[in-house]
């Protein structure tokens, strides 16, 4: 199947997945599941659908119910839907949010001289390499 058709299906699931999951599934008050992303099979017979929960805690549970809910999910995008198939789905835990978030938060660590991480209490300024053309350059060079 073509990118272009994939996506646009992709989406189009995605908010009637969205719809049906607000109605049908009984979801806990405070919990919010959300879906992030949709990867199809090359014959698109089947769907993996992204999940984040949020709060973390209730992941597990939350998932656990969607996948038990799959096939009546399925039926009710059959009833919604005007293709020819539509995909069998599959939940999973999507954690790129997470992951996205982890790897920020390392970048905006601030570095002193010496490669060490600021600590508490530091009042040494915080040493932030410039990049030129792909080179580190040192401050102490650029003032020469």
């Amino acid at each position: 199947m073509n990118s272009y058709r994939s996506e646009r299906l992709a989406s189009v699931m995605q908010a009637e997945l969205s719809k049906l999951i607000l109605k049908e599934i009984d979801v806990p008050p405070g919990v919010l599941p959300t879906i992030n992303s949709i990867e199809f099979s090359s014959d698109t017979k089947n769907a993996r659908v992204g999940v984040a929960v949020y709060p973390e805690a209730r992941a597990k549970e939350i998932i656990k119910n969607l996948q038990s809910s799959a096939g009546r999910l399925h039926y009710l995008l059959i009833r919604i839907m005007n293709i020819r198939t539509v995909p069998i789905l599959e939940f999973f835990l999507d954690r790129g949010m997470e992951n996205a978030a982890a790897v920020e938060k390392v970048f905006m660590k601030p570095v002193f001289r010496g490669g060490r991480s600021a600590k508490k209490g530091d009042i040494e300024k915080p040493y932030f390499a410039k990049v030129s053309k792909g080179k580190k350059v040192d401050k102490d060079s650029q003032n020469r």
